[in-house]
């Protein structure tokens, strides 16, 4: 795949991942048929006014319409668990805190709170910015934690020290 230049997040004018939340697609393509009109417009607009090739659009609907919805199925379906293992609430953050910060949910248990990053597995971390997803936790004094799966079961460790803070059953 081609290195591509994204937009940044005001300049779609499309919050991708809130309509995933919003929608509660169960799978890709009905999520699709829900925004493709507006993402092929917006993106059309904003691909020509930056000199890109618009053959490189369904590379462009990959990244950001395909990946952001497997991103948040995973990310619903980490909620759901966690909600029902003894959490007192999790949720997901916006699209800004999660471009910004890399926080893709909020979760408490035992009044503690805990900022989760969620990846495919424990060692796919290779393009992860750990400085700012640390920082950020540090900041606002919460606890960082990475979430994946393993043999269909999800782990949560916790970035500064590698602890295991959660292990579903």
């Amino acid at each position: 795949m081609t290195h591509l230049k994204l937009p940044a997040l005001n300049q779609l004018g499309l919050n991708i991942k809130k309509i995933c939340w919003k929608y509660n697609s169960t799978n890709y393509k009905q999520f699709r048929a829900l925004i493709i009109n507006d993402f092929n417009i917006k993106i059309d607009l904003w691909m020509q006014k930056n000199n890109i090739d618009l053959n490189l659009k369904k590379e462009y609907e990959q990244v950001l319409l395909y990946w952001t919805f497997i991103n948040y199925k995973k990310e619903k379906q980490l909620t759901e668990t966690l909600l029902n293992n003894g959490f007192n609430w999790a949720q997901p953050t916006n699209a800004f805190v999660d471009t910004v910060y890399k926080i893709d949910l909020l979760a408490k248990k035992d009044n503690i709170v805990y900022a989760i990053q969620v990846k495919p597995s424990k060692t796919n971390t290779n393009n992860f910015n750990y400085k700012t997803f640390l920082n950020a936790c540090n900041k606002l004094n919460l606890v960082p934690l990475l979430a994946f799966k393993e043999h269909n079961k999800w782990t949560m460790i916790n970035f500064k020290n590698g602890e295991i803070i959660w292990k579903q059953n």
